[in-house]
This record gives structure tokens, C-alpha cells and sequence, in this order.
């Protein structure tokens, strides 16, 4: 069918070039007939644009934007066939849905409100109030949906004006929409919303209702049974989620979030091994700190201290590259946790550099008090990558020959530390950084050679003088051979 589906389109080009247009629009009737598409309407359309039929002409470009709604081409197609029609509202409109694909939702906005001048419109304020969303204007957007159902009450606006309201948490508000819209009709979309606001309410006994309800008229949306699952999880109802989502498990094919839901709720009712086979597989699809996080409480709580700092060791790598205030306070966490771990383990002195690690996060005035700790760590026992440690806060500090010292111990102790290695290359570029030296063997400057046969002193990012000549304008004036 496809093949014959392309044909067909073949020999509607094949006659559209031969100026054959009756031929050409029999063809794409054929292939859209076999395999309706946006590609078979559109150019369609171009062939009853072609002979004037703009009527059929903009049907066909209609179909092709119901079929593939971001496509830009298909709109260009239709804006500029309006404008040759003198329709120039509803060319402004289709100009409004360009600048939405590319995200100019301001452009879109102003568009579609200029046409608002002209005429009151349903589908203007409905189009606006969604674009208003988008942006974050949700008391704008609410007043766009207004006006919109005091011209025509529709179960989409109502719900769209419920989702508003909920944004701006004004709950009691959007229960009223999202009821109104289900009497006018009954959608999934409705029910999974008011569950959805009764759990941001905190009622998630209500929420479970409303979910199923949703689920019933949609059984298959991965999105109302993860909200069902979230909620149950909050009424501590494990064993539910336990044998509830292996059902769903074949439908969505293992959905990671499935999986962690399952996971944390045999977590909660003991089902340890099982949680940790879960969590492996989770982390093959997509690997997470709060999966690490799960995985070591699980280890601790088996008393395999070891692999559970193994765990909270990966979760702290991850947060170290995140930055802010939450980021700093999860560390904190995590190095309060690992520490009491290594005390388990009979390893004082890693516990007691978990608290220098700590005391680093927060930075500058805190920096003595988190070397202090790693001292104490190193008086227990000799560890190279707390000199490391402790070096970096020496060389924030500008304590360069501490530092460089603390580093030497560290490659002294593991010769084969990369990092000590780059932590005394920074170190010494930092001692020496007012007294680099660099020769010049030879400079070609302007016309003549100059042979310079000494050193000067590069102080970035003062000008540099060598017998007179300004180096900043080397880039332009001299070529230099180092």
C-alpha cells in the first residue's frame, strides 16, 4: 500500500510539471486514499492553488496542519494563500502559529490580539490564553479563557482555565472549571486533573478516585497510572503499588519510573533483594543520584557498609557537578551518611575527613575550620587523597608553600596521582605567576629582522614592553617564533 501510495505521488509530480493538474489531483486523491498524509495533502493543495481552487486548496492545507501541526511549511503555504484571498485575519492567525513553532510567543500574542480588534473570537482568546501560559502570565492566561467561554462554553477552555488556576494554586477555583468541563464533557484529561490538584492539595484518598475514573476512559496513559502510583506511595500503601505495576510493566516496557516506584515501595515493606534488582535495572536505563541514594539506605540497612559507601561515594561524584544552594546541602547530607558509615567500618579517620569534606562546601571563612578537620583525619592515618583535600583549601587560602607541601606528600604516598601531579602544576604557576619568563628567539618585524637575545617579565594583563615594541599589537604587525 505504501509503495502504490508513492507511486501515485510520483506520477501527481510527473503531471503537476507537465501542467497535467487534472491528472496531479486524481493522483494525490489516490494516494491520500491509500495513505492519507500531510506530504499528499499539501501538495495537493498546491495543485488547487495552481488552478484557483482556493476553497479546496485551503481545505487540503487544513488537513496537512491537522496531520503535522509543527510544520512550518505547511502554515507558510496556507498564511500566503489567505493573503492572495485578502483574508488577512485569518493570514495573521496562521502568521501567530509560525511565531508559536519558533517559540516568539510575545510575536504570537501581539498578533493574535491585533486581530482581536477586528472582531471577538472564541478561538483567538483560547489560542491566547494557551500562548499566555507558555510564558508564565497564568492570571493573563485566566482572564484569555474567560472571555473566551463567555462567548462560547467549551470543555477545553474550562479545563485550560482550571489548569491556569492551578499554577497560581488557586485550588477551590479550578475544581469549578475542571467539574464544569466534565459536564460538558466526560475526558480522561478532567479526571487526571482533578486528581492531579487533589494530590498538590494533599488529599490523595480523593486523588485515587479520580484516577481510576481517568483510567477507565484511558487505560493505557502512562501518565494517570505514574500520578496513581505517587499516590498510593503517599498513603503508604506499598503492597498495593507491589502488585499493581507488574501489570503495567509489559504494556510500557519496563518504564523507569515504574520501576523506581516499585522499587522504593519493596524498599518500604522489606523486600530488599527484590528492591535491588529493580534499582540495577533502573540504573541500566537511566542513571540517577536518588538511585544511588536507594541503594545504599538498602546496603545499610543489610549491614553492607562497604557497598553502601561504594553508593553514597557515586551519589556525591554526581552532586559535586551540580552547583547552588540545594546542591551544597544534599553534599552535607551525603558526607554526614558516608561519614557514619566508615565509623561502622572502623575507619575514624575517612569518617573524620568526611567532616573536613563537609566543612569545606561552605567555603572561604570555613576553609580553616575544614583543614583543621582534615589534620585530624591525617593524624589518625596518612591518606592521599586527603592531602589532596587539604591542599586545595591551602592554595584558596594562598598558603602556596603549605599547599605545594601537601601535594608532594600526596604524590609521595601514591606516585601515581594525575590529580597531585596537576594540583603542584597549578601551584607553582600560581607561586610563579609574576615571574614568567619567555624568550624570544626571533622577531620578523615590519620590514627589517630584529634579533632579541633577552628575557622579559609577562604580567598579564599589563602592556609588554621589549626594546620598544608594544607586544598587543603582535597580531597585526609581527610574527613571533618562540
Amino acid at each position: 500500500i505504501e509503495e502504490s501510495a508513492k507511486i501515485y505521488g510520483l506520477m501527481s509530480d510527473a503531471n503537476y510539471k507537465k501542467e497535467n493538474f487534472k491528472e496531479a489531483i486524481e493522483n494525490y486523491t489516490s494516494a491520500i486514499k491509500l495513505m492519507p498524509n500531510a506530504y499528499f495533502y499539501a501538495n495537493r493543495g498546491m495543485v488547487y492553488q495552481r488552478i484557483k481552487d482556493y476553497d479546496n486548496a485551503v481545505y487540503d492545507y487544513t488537513k496537512a496542519i491537522e496531520l503535522d501541526e509543527n510544520n512550518i511549511e505547511y502554515y507558510t503555504l496556507r498564511y500566503e494563500l489567505y493573503n492572495i484571498m485578502q483574508k488577512f485575519d485569518l493570514a495573521e492567525e496562521d502568521k501567530a502559529a509560525i511565531d508559536t513553532i519558533n517559540e516568539n510567543y510575545d510575536s504570537a500574542i501581539k498578533k493574535l490580539s491585533s486581530i482581536l480588534n477586528n472582531k471577538q473570537d472564541y478561538s483567538l482568546y483560547y489560542k491566547i490564553g494557551l500562548l499566555k501560559n507558555r510564558i508564565e502570565d497564568y492570571s493573563g492566561a485566566i482572564d484569555s479563557f474567560t472571555e473566551a467561554v463567555n462567548l462560547k462554553e467549551t470543555p477545553e477552555a474550562f479545563l485550560e482555565r482550571g489548569r491556569s488556576k492551578v499554577k497560581i494554586k488557586k485550588y477551590n477555583g479550578a475544581f469549578v472549571d475542571f467539574n464544569q468541563s466534565l459536564k460538558l464533557k466526560k475526558t480522561s484529561s478532567a479526571y487526571f486533573e482533578i486528581a492531579q490538584t487533589y494530590c498538590l492539595s494533599k488529599k490523595h484518598e480523593q486523588s485515587i478516585d479520580y484516577y481510576n475514573k481517568a483510567l477507565k476512559l484511558e487505560h493505557n496513559n502512562i501518565d494517570i497510572i505514574i500520578g496513581k502510583m505517587k499516590a498510593l506511595y503517599e498513603l503508604e500503601k506499598y503492597k498495593d503499588i507491589v502488585l499493581e505495576i507488574p501489570k503495567y510493566n509489559v504494556m510500557f516496557n519496563n518504564d523507569v519510573r515504574l520501576i523506581d516506584l516499585t522499587a522504593k515501595s519493596e524498599y518500604k515493606i522489606g523486600l530488599y533483594d527484590e528492591a535491588l534488582k529493580d534499582l540495577e535495572k533502573s540504573l541500566s536505563v537511566s542513571p540517577d543520584i536518588e538511585t544511588y541514594l536507594l541503594i545504599a539506605e538498602i546496603y545499610k540497612k543489610t549491614k553492607e557498609y562497604r557497598k553502601a559507601i561504594l553508593n553514597y561515594s557515586i551519589a556525591i561524584n554526581i552532586e559535586k557537578e551540580n552547583v547552588g544552594f540545594m546542591a551544597k546541602q544534599n553534599l552535607k547530607n551525603f558526607y554526614s551518611k558516608r561519614g557514619d558509615l566508615y565509623m561502622l567500618i572502623k575507619r575514624p579517620d575517612l569518617a573524620q575527613a568526611d567532616k573536613g569534606y563537609k566543612s569545606a562546601i561552605a567555603g572561604s571563612y570555613r576553609n580553616n575550620v575544614a583543614i583543621e578537620e582534615f589534620t585530624k583525619s591525617l593524624k589518625i592515618k596518612q591518606n592521599s587523597e586527603i592531602y589532596i583535600a587539604r591542599g586545595e583549601l591551602k592554595l584558596k587560602n594562598q598558603d602556596y608553600q603549605e599547599a605545594m607541601e601537601d601535594f608532594s606528600k600526596a604524590l609521595e604516598l601514591k606516585p601515581t596521582s594525575s590529580l597531585a601531579f596537576l594540583r603542584i602544576g597549578q601551584t607553582q604557576m600560581e607561586m610563579n605567576k609574576d615571574d614568567i619568563k619567555i624568550i624570544f628567539v626571533f622577531v620578523e618585524y615590519n620590514s627589517g629582522n630584529i634579533l632579541l637575545n633577552n628575557f622579559f617579565i609577562f604580567s598579564p594583563p599589563s602592556p609588554c614592553l621589549v626594546e620598544g615594541l608594544d607586544l598587543r599589537k603582535f597580531n597585526t604587525l609581527c610574527k613571533v617564533l618562540l
